[in-house]
């Protein structure tokens, strides 16, 4: 039985600077991995300095969301004479929230990213509900969800 890798990440800071890595994060969900997290931190050579961080794990979009996502945005894209990638800055501005900010009269807003890391899978569901609900309210379009039985058929048209 493979076991879940508890979340921690790290990096070793050396002369001049950070130097990154992909080091592995664990996620902690039971006491027997946080001993072992523990017992890893506790067996670090100590001749390098090192930066430990914890913090709440928090569940990611998933694969299957993100595909969804560009599935809509190629089937609505395809209806409105729109690129996939113009339907995705353009439901991003109608739907998620942004933040503006001002440089010496210079406005400029910031739109919130799809694949931001703290971009969870509420979030994203409830991003898709609104690219639903708006195909099927303003444009007339009932999008394909993964448990329709048409799905296949209407993703091999659309791909």
């Amino acid at each position: 039985m493979e076991r879940a890798k508890p979340h921690l990440s790290w990096h070793c800071s050396g002369m001049g600077g950070t130097m990154g890595g992909d080091m592995p994060k664990y996620i902690i969900d039971t006491q027997t991995k946080a001993f072992s997290v523990a017992s890893l931190v506790s067996s670090l050579n100590l001749e390098k300095k090192w930066d430990v961080t914890i913090e709440p794990h928090v569940k990611r979009r998933t694969l299957a969301q993100n595909a969804t996502m560009w599935k809509w945005y190629t089937i609505l894209g395809n209806h409105l004479g729109y690129t996939k990638d113009e339907m995705h800055d353009i439901f991003r501005e109608m739907f998620l929230p942004w933040s503006e900010t001002e440089f010496y009269g210079v406005k400029k807003k910031k739109l919130t990213s799809t694949s931001d890391p703290s971009f969870t899978t509420t979030m994203e569901s409830e991003y898709l509900s609104h690219i639903d609900r708006f195909a099927a309210q303003e444009l007339g379009i009932l999008l394909p969800h993964g448990n329709d039985d048409y799905y296949e058929a209407i993703s091999n048209e659309h791909r």
